[in-house]
């Protein structure tokens, strides 16, 4: 039986929504029993969020040795379990059906939201920062927090004569042509620039 550190997602196995595919553990000495323990429902995910905000990423080899043998297991192609403390991130990523795994380091949230913007939530949710970003269960909110926003010459210009000290300025700073928009609001609630979000 898990304990109650681990969170699987509800109704295992017969629902197919995308949270149904995350699992969330935290990081303790029983890290390895509540892995081994999820192969037993023998299903992949997508997600493994390992929370690791109070032990941090002091582990031994031999302990990420086990853990990326049974991330092999756990997850999907394409898959990340990733370790998660208060401000940085590791993921092991699983590159093919059989097994390749590679391994990603984050310095910081918005390095990874960045690398996976679909992750945003999740994450957010697990570290306690959630009312960061808002519940988005609309499709299109979705879509616009994915999205990348892209300079045109004036925008480039403007960024490039830094002429504006002000919340406009900031967001053009911010704006890299390759950033999406939730790593963006990120970085500006970061610095303490409030968001208002909109539906319309």
């Amino acid at each position: 039986m898990l304990s109650g550190q681990t969170q699987l997602p509800p109704a295992l196995g017969t629902n197919n929504s995308a949270d149904d595919n995350i699992c969330i553990v935290t990081n303790t000495t029983t890290l390895i029993d509540e892995l081994s323990e999820l192969l037993a429902h023998k299903r992949q995910f997508e997600v493994i969020i390992v929370d690791s905000q109070k032990s941090g990423f002091l582990f031994s080899t031999e302990i990420f040795f086990e853990t990326s043998n049974l991330a092999k297991q756990l997850l999907e192609v394409e898959g990340s379990l990733i370790f998660l403390t208060s401000s940085r991130a590791m993921s092991i990523k699983k590159d093919s059906l059989i097994g390749n795994l590679s391994l990603n380091t984050f310095a910081s949230y918005s390095e990874l939201f960045d690398h996976s913007p679909t992750l945003t939530k999740h994450v957010l949710s697990t570290s306690g920062k959630a009312d960061i970003l808002p519940e988005h269960t609309d499709l299109t909110q979705q879509v616009l927090f994915s999205s990348v926003p892209v300079l045109k010459e004036a925008g480039i210009k403007a960024k490039g004569a830094r002429q504006q000290t002000n919340r406009a300025g900031l967001v053009l700073s911010i704006i890299d042509n390759f950033t999406p928009i939730s790593a963006i609001c990120l970085r500006l609630i970061e610095n303490d620039i409030s968001i208002e979000y909109s539906a319309s």
